[in-house]
């Protein structure tokens, strides 16, 4: 497949950030809606994840609530105790240009409900990377990146790197 953005290079694992060309935001303004039903303490961790990189002032990420389809992303709950999967980015689309116009994130209760608070705030902040643009970091040596994709990761926010990825991908 060739990318949406000839000029776009993912990068990769030795750059400590790998970038997705082909399903990324336009810019740095998204939102997303969370399900109706979900419980308080999953809306905090939701916010908290998006706060984390909000504060980075790279992105502005906004919640839209129920009342107004003008959302690109869904997030939600459900249950499964037949994988240790912790939360998901699936279900994304995009655009000819490889802007993503919809994405979900599904948080598995299952296994968040027998982590800690902050434990489950990262793991948000680590998926809304995903929502920006950026892949998951899997050699050992990028543990101490948000992007890391397993949950020994040692970054709670995201880190010059990640900050560093997020910045190319936005650029196109």
């Amino acid at each position: 497949k060739t990318s949406a953005h000839p000029s776009c290079k993912s990068y990769g694992e030795s750059y400590g950030y790998w970038i997705d060309c082909k399903n990324h935001q336009a810019d740095k303004y998204f939102t997303y809606n969370t399900a109706k039903s979900m419980e308080t303490d999953y809306v905090v961790y939701v916010t908290m994840g998006a706060a984390r990189w909000n504060s980075t002032g790279v992105v502005s990420i906004s919640r839209i609530y129920p009342a107004s389809p003008d959302y690109n992303g869904y997030i939600h709950t459900y249950t499964d105790r037949n994988t240790d999967v912790v939360a998901a980015f699936y279900n994304y689309d995009h655009d000819s240009s490889g802007h993503l116009t919809k994405w979900s994130v599904r948080m598995n209760k299952t296994i968040m409900d027998k982590r800690s608070h902050e434990q489950n705030r990262i793991t948000m902040a680590h998926e809304f990377g995903h929502a920006i643009g950026l892949n998951d970091l899997e050699a050992s040596y990028n543990r101490n990146k948000l992007m890391y994709g397993y949950s020994n990761r040692t970054a709670s926010s995201p880190t010059s790197k990640d900050i560093e990825g997020a910045k190319q991908i936005l650029s196109h």
